[in-house]
């Protein structure tokens, strides 16, 4: 049934995800954030790194750094086919939810032969995932370089940070030198604060004003892009199946886990120009998406929208194959998830492992990875059940911050609410002008960095609520798709505005009495709508909701 083809072993150079798993075990030292390091205790012992293997080249050199010291692997003592990793602690950021995590560090190669083969890697491990941030090569040498990475990937997951000396021949380097690591986060500002000004609310006698201060919550988008691999990118043998059916991989993840999947990547030998289709199956077997026909590229990989399918829990990526023998897929049977056996075909109607099949096969897994966007937060698993506490990064209100401009100005923006509020709206009188902005406050005592700021001048601002109106219907109060208009007057036209006092939708209506917009296109928030009627402007507030 099986044509097996041995060839040599190719480097592929890509990010790949490991499976090596789940977070850091009960004697593992765990740090909190922020973290840093800059090497000043001149030791690797003090902020708990490490070395998975063995030290290799890797010291403290306490005569270079930026400034001194910092760490370093070396080029001597000479090493070949070399792979050293010097390991972080794991990092706490399980009780965070709505933050960006960002990775900082500074980087220096004094290089020898710029022959590009020696590399330096800065990689990243969360949860099931290991995620390769950056990837230097001694093509030349380099002073002190910084870096900035975002890592928001490792919200809701103890992690940790490896930098990883390889190559070919040690000889080619000086050394690489790394300094002034630091994990710090943030956690995420309130969005689209506008104003209102209040109907009837100026006093001009005393010049003064009443507007309501309105904003959206930050964006806690619980969703992040990445990628299930278990292969190590090398494949020691192609499967070429001589009878209809599919092969393809389990992938073992959470059941708790919903998630997208966006694309799907295949390693495959082919007759140039052949096509192929690929089916995803959930933890039960049932199909639930099979892709169009596409050209795989030989000997590389192949990358295959699949738009967005949801998968809830594990999952099966299935290729399949009409017989024809001169196709098959990459496998690998010596990489470090090999004795997962996730190498399963579909033949016959009957599901098999391909360790079984009795065709001299082991363990091993398919060239077939998948990219996906996943929650921030996993759900614990039963190897990280007692690694999980409480989230406590829910959001416990806002701060408004003010600077007025007008009358007693102020020199600084301050704080004007004692307590944080619950509601995302407030109420201020101000003369004339002064501007605004709002920070979220979490129960973690966290502060987030202003929303945008805004000038509010409701004294001359040219959008202004009216007084209720009997005669004005507007249903339905919040909107999703279209919002339906009834006047007793009749209506020359309709205009929406944004907070910001920005047009956004116009209508005319032909002198009717009724008229309907679409609203469909429009962002979630408060906006104002501005009738003009053939006696009179009249001007109210309407919420979209999606």
């Amino acid at each position: 049934m099986y044509a097996k083809y041995i060839f040599q072993l190719v480097l592929v150079l890509f990010t790949v995800s490991g499976y090596t798993g789940y977070s850091a075990c009960k004697s593992d030292t765990i740090k909190p954030l922020p973290f840093s390091e800059t090497w000043d205790s001149a030791n690797f012992q003090q902020n708990s790194w490490h070395f998975p293997s063995s030290q290799g080249n890797w010291y403290i050199q306490t005569t270079l750094g930026n400034p001194p010291p910092s760490a370093v692997f070396g080029g001597n003592p000479v090493q070949t086919s070399y792979y050293y990793k010097l390991q972080s602690p794991w990092i706490d950021a399980t009780d965070l939810s709505c933050d960006w995590l960002n990775l900082d560090f500074d980087v220096r190669l004094m290089s020898i032969s710029n022959t590009g083969t020696e590399q330096l890697k800065v990689i990243l491990e969360f949860g099931p995932n290991t995620r390769t941030l950056k990837i230097l090569s001694n093509n030349q040498s380099f002073g002190w370089t910084h870096y900035h990475i975002d890592v928001t990937a490792a919200v809701g997951f103890h992690f940790r940070i490896s930098i990883v000396a390889s190559g070919q021949n040690s000889a080619n380097i000086d050394k690489w030198l790394t300094d002034n690591i630091s994990i710090t986060r943030k956690c995420r500002p309130p969005r689209d604060l506008g104003y209102y000004p209040e109907h009837g609310a100026c006093s001009y006698e005393q010049k003064t004003c009443r507007l309501e201060l309105v904003w959206n919550p930050p964006d806690c988008s619980n969703l992040y892009s990445t990628s299930f691999s278990f292969d190590d990118g090398t494949f020691e043998e192609y499967l070429c199946p001589s009878v209809p059916g599919y092969l393809g991989n389990y992938f073992p993840v959470d059941f708790n886990t919903t998630g997208y999947i966006t694309s799907i990547d295949v390693y495959c030998w082919i007759v140039s120009g052949y096509t192929l289709s690929l089916s995803i199956f959930d933890s039960t077997r049932s199909l639930i998406y099979t892709s169009q026909v596409f050209t795989v590229i030989d000997n590389y990989w192949t990358n295959v929208p699949v738009g967005n399918v949801t998968v809830s829990g594990p999952f099966y990526v299935m290729i399949h194959f009409d017989g024809i023998v001169a196709i098959g897929v990459g496998e690998d049977d010596n990489g470090p998830n090999a004795s997962m056996d996730l190498a399963w075909s579909f033949i016959n109607n009957t599901w098999t492992k391909v360790s079984v099949l009795g065709y001299g096969y082991g363990p091993g897994v398919f060239g077939i990875r998948t990219n996906a966007l996943v929650p921030y937060k996993k759900a614990a698993t039963q190897q990280e059940v007692y690694l999980e506490s409480p989230d406590s990064s829910s959001i416990s209100g806002y701060n408004i911050y003010r600077k007025r401009i007008w009358i007693n100005p102020d020199t600084t923006f301050i704080k004007i609410n004692q307590n944080p509020l619950s509601v995302t709206h407030y109420h201020d009188t101000i003369a004339c002008q002064a501007q605004y902005y709002v920070t979220t406050v979490y129960n973690n005592n966290c502060e987030s960095d202003p929303s945008n700021t805004i000038w509010a001048n409701p004294c001359y601002v040219g959008v202004e609520e009216s007084s209720p109106n009997p005669q004005l219907t507007i249903t339905p109060n919040p909107a999703s798709s279209s919002l339906k208009i009834h006047s007793e007057l009749r209506i020359v036209s309709a205009r929406l505005y944004d907070i910001r006092g920005v047009a956004v939708l116009f209508k005319e209506s032909g002198m009717e009495k009724d008229l309907q917009l679409d609203v469909s296109a429009l962002p979630q928030g408060m906006f104002f709508l501005q009738l003009t009627t053939s006696t009179t402007i009249l001007t109210t507030k309407v919420l979209i909701k999606h």
